[in-house]
């Protein structure tokens, strides 16, 4: 790591990312189950020929299969990126690469090269504390001092 701390906006910037992969996953899923047709609507936008064949001709006859993979694989990400550490450096390497993978879809190409800037911005960042326990501390601070201590449970005579 380079223990360099994340400002606040940082760790701002890693909770909505997080989120994002962890909405993403649900989305995914819900397409799935819901209407896997709209993913075909995506070919007219995709940039490269030999990317639209890889699509038309491997992901959408798979569907079924590479629906869930996908949520899984955007589940582990948001989780990485949320976690601490080298959990959350791997995340955004991931993340990034997975951002530039996707951008010759060409439907949502600036997204995912603003995504993929963002994972390298955070990927300078060494991540002590994941955000689950930022936000559990932060919690605790609000709530005050006897926050978390519990009902008290009286004594048997």
């Amino acid at each position: 790591m380079n223990d360099v701390r994340p400002p606040p906006v940082a760790e701002a910037v890693r909770g909505l990312i997080g989120a994002s992969y962890l909405a993403g996953g649900v989305v995914h899923l819900v397409l799935w189950r819901s209407d896997p047709d709209v993913y075909a609507a995506i070919t007219a936008e995709v940039l490269f020929g030999w990317y639209r064949g890889l699509w038309t001709g491997f992901v959408l006859p798979n569907l079924d299969v590479l629906l869930p993979v996908l949520a899984a694989f955007e589940y582990v990400i948001g989780g990485l990126v949320l976690g601490r550490d080298r959990a959350a450096r791997a995340g955004n390497g991931v993340g990034m690469a997975f951002q530039v993978a996707l951008a010759p879809l060409g439907f949502w190409w600036p997204t995912n090269v603003l995504l993929a800037f963002g994972h390298a911005w955070l990927g300078r960042y060494d991540f002590g504390e994941s955000v689950t326990s930022i936000a559990r501390r932060r919690l605790r601070t609000r709530a005050g001092p006897s926050a978390g201590a519990g009902r008290q449970v009286p004594e048997e005579p």
